[in-house]
């Protein structure tokens, strides 16, 4: 079952272009959906990308970004934001990340300690990195977790969004808690959780 209840199989221009559930992200965006001009998906992404402004190819992303979130919040947890708080939560997103990017240099993110590098487990077979962030203008969390093999390899990733009803004290056992429910829904043991 698709993302809107269309029947048979889910494809990327209903999803991101015809969905009316897409349709009224564009909308709230107020940004015009580009012209078709290529049958496959891909290649009119990248043709956008060539063709767009900057500024609107960055539009054109949070909005895709956008129901790609919000159709996994409909199949994973069976709800759904309001196209025009996800575009508006979509948009603070991206602003946030743009500001963090304006302020880091080119060279390694360099904290208190040190660069920013990963390390293997320690006796461990899987390594699950995670991180929480406040959005309090949201009253919002977002928790995010990257799961690798001990040898570094990506082996799948998971964000959540959660209201801010929590204590750091509290949210941080929650991303610890999430992270675990996670590694045993995935069938991972030996894990370990930084």
């Amino acid at each position: 079952m698709g993302f809107c209840d269309l029947q048979g199989l889910e494809h990327y221009w209903h999803l991101f272009y015809d969905c009316p559930y897409s349709s009224s992200c564009w909308t709230a965006a107020k940004v015009a959906k580009p012209s078709l001009t290529t049958d496959e998906f891909p290649v009119w992404l990248l043709k956008l990308i060539d063709e767009l402004d900057p500024d609107v190819i960055c539009s054109v992303a949070m909005i895709l970004w956008c129901v790609w979130q919000q159709r996994n919040q409909k199949l994973w947890e069976n709800s759904l934001l309001p196209a025009v708080k996800a575009v508006e939560l979509g948009y603070v997103f991206f602003h946030d990340w743009r500001r963090a990017r304006a302020g880091a240099s080119s060279s390694a993110i360099q904290r208190a300690h040190g660069p920013l590098t990963w390390s293997r487990p320690s006796g461990g077979s899987w390594k699950c990195n995670l991180d929480a962030a406040l959005f309090r203008d949201l009253s919002a969390i977002g928790l995010g977790m990257v799961m690798r093999r001990n040898d570094g390899q990506f082996y799948a990733c998971k964000t959540l969004q959660l209201p801010l009803s929590y204590s750091v004290k509290e949210i941080e056992a929650l991303a610890l808690r999430e992270a675990l429910l996670w590694a045993l829904s995935l069938k991972l043991v030996d894990v370990e959780l930084f």
